[in-house]
Order: C-alpha cells, then sequence, then structure tokens
C-alpha cells in the first residue's frame, strides 16, 4: 500500500520559494520538453522511450489551453519538472508529474517549477491548484509550500 494525501491551494494564496538562479519556464519547445522528459526519467528512476510523434503529441498538447508542462533551469541546465492539468468549469489545476533530479534539490528547483505552474493557472483564471502527494516522499515537500492536506488517497500493489 502506498498512501497519498490530496493536497490543495488556493492559487491567490500561494508565494514563492524559489531561489536566484534558478527559473522556471513553461516549456514551448522540442528541446524544452526533451529536458522535462529527461527530467522525470531520473527523478522517478525510469526510463522511458518516447519516439518522435509521441513527443510532437506531447508537445501540441502541452501548448494547448488544458495541459502545460513547466521546467526549472540553472545556467541553462534542467533540475526539476512538473505539469498541470487545468478544468477551468471547476477553477481547478491538477498537478502531476513533478519530481527533481538529485543534483537539483534543496536549491528551490521544485519551487520555481511551482511558481510556473502556479502562474501560469492564474492567467487562465484558475482559483485552486492541488495534486496528490506521496506520504514519505513529496507531501512535506509540498505543505512546506503552503498547501493544505485534504483526505487520502491508496494504491494498492499486487505481487
Amino acid at each position: 500500500q502506498v498512501r497519498h494525501h490530496a493536497y490543495l491551494c488556493d492559487v491567490r494564496d500561494y508565494r514563492s520559494r524559489s531561489h536566484p538562479g534558478i527559473e522556471g519556464r513553461l516549456v514551448s519547445t522540442l528541446p524544452e520538453l526533451r529536458a522535462f522528459m529527461r527530467v522525470n526519467d531520473l527523478a522517478f528512476g525510469k526510463a522511458q522511450v518516447r519516439t518522435r510523434a509521441e513527443l510532437d503529441l506531447f508537445l501540441a498538447d502541452g501548448n494547448g489551453p488544458r495541459v502545460r508542462r513547466a521546467v526549472a533551469w540553472s545556467d541553462e541546465e534542467p533540475l526539476s519538472a512538473g505539469g498541470i492539468t487545468a478544468h477551468p468549469k471547476v477553477g481547478m489545476g491538477f498537478l502531476w508529474g513533478g519530481g527533481t533530479v538529485p543534483r537539483g534539490r534543496y536549491r528551490g528547483a521544485y519551487s520555481a517549477v511551482m511558481e510556473a505552474r502556479i502562474a501560469w493557472a492564474a492567467t487562465i483564471g484558475l482559483e485552486t491548484v492541488g495534486l496528490y502527494a506521496r506520504v514519505d516522499t513529496s507531501a512535506p515537500v509540498v505543505a512546506s509550500q503552503g498547501f493544505r492536506r485534504h483526505g487520502f488517497m491508496d494504491f494498492w500493489r499486487r505481487a
């Protein structure tokens, strides 16, 4: 069993915790998308091979009105990445895929990705962002970012 807690944050209440020298930017080019994928592969310990057609589809989707991806950079080195899916009818954005490579941890890289996603959410009129955070890894991080805990979700693994 792997427990996750649901965390929410009012977009207006979010206060950035990013650090100087770390910049979070929304993905808009193929090299940036590849950096996003590379960070996620390293952060989550699983490399996934993607075709050019899949990358083109992700890039088109990621520049649309509903889904965006962000990468935190330091001297053009990608350190952290995460995505957001907007649900405008309910005024909420769902954050997903947030991860940081070991070299970027404790440097504000995840905060820069969070800031970029929440800034985008604000520009399209979303009021709240939320995510499911794994209790033993990401939950303390998002709690330190000012998110409030609401409920839980369990994943069960079969042998």
